[in-house]
């Protein structure tokens, strides 16, 4: 994977004091179409708390947005959710 020029994902563990409290990052990356996937798990015991998770996502998100947008140049992000993840369908409702 890390030898690949352009690969089909690019992952990245998530830290909150040196301990890793998630992972996410780009999948079905698109180089031609310049788009990709987001993904993004954190741990179950922060999703819980819907501040917590909503500012872990923000915080993750604006990260991996310097990558995908500045540094790889690409146009466009999607995710996809499942209804009953509420917190993360009313963080995906804020990025509107």
């Amino acid at each position: 994977l890390f030898d690949e020029n352009k690969p089909k994902q690019i992952i990245f563990s998530y830290l909150y004091n040196n301990n890793c409290i998630g992972y996410g990052g780009l999948t079905h990356l698109d180089w031609e179409a310049k788009r990709a996937e987001l993904s993004f798990l954190v741990d179950p015991r922060r999703a819980e708390d819907e501040k917590l998770y909503a500012s872990d996502f923000n915080y993750f998100l604006t990260l991996l947005s310097e990558v995908l947008f500045d540094e790889l140049h690409f146009h466009r992000l999607f995710a996809e959710t499942f209804a009953f993840r509420h917190q993360t369908t009313v963080s995906y409702t804020h990025l509107t």
